[in-house]
């Protein structure tokens, strides 16, 4: 009934609609602006609102309905969720510009196996984590 009323309001106020967003922070630096003015475009009488949250959480909340799209970075998904690739994206090796590894000397990250290396926890997306860390595994 709540969402019966909450589309009646919407429509009262020249809203077609309303899309729900979860989204990690890398696809609004690069993937969702782009999306949402094409979006926008067609489709200007929808309310899109935008909710930040790690691969884990988005999962949860579109299995709970509580978003409609997720922009995730996961290989698999549970039963009943569908994924779209979105951006396909390579990994890059960012080192201080004084740093003795350059482009002209790399040859593969062995070289580097005594560096220390910037990356965030792994609770906040622990298959990812596990896929960047499996590059350090060939």
């Amino acid at each position: 009934m709540d969402d019966i009323l909450d589309h009646i309001k919407l429509l009262n106020d020249g809203i077609d609609g309303k899309l729900k967003l979860g989204y990690v922070v890398s696809a609004m630096q690069r993937l969702i602006p782009g999306l949402l003015l094409k979006f926008r475009e067609t489709n200007p009488n929808v309310l899109v609102n935008l909710t930040e949250l790690d691969n884990k959480n988005q999962v949860q909340a579109l299995v709970n309905q509580e978003i409609d799209i997720g922009f995730v970075r996961l290989e698999r998904v549970p039963k009943g969720l569908e994924t779209h690739p979105a951006l396909e994206e390579t990994f890059s090796l960012v080192l201080p510009e004084d740093h003795k590894v350059d482009a002209s000397n790399f040859d593969d990250l062995s070289q580097l196996k005594d560096e220390h290396f910037i990356l965030f926890d792994a609770s906040y997306s622990e298959s990812y984590y596990e896929k960047v860390m499996q590059i350090f595994d060939h």
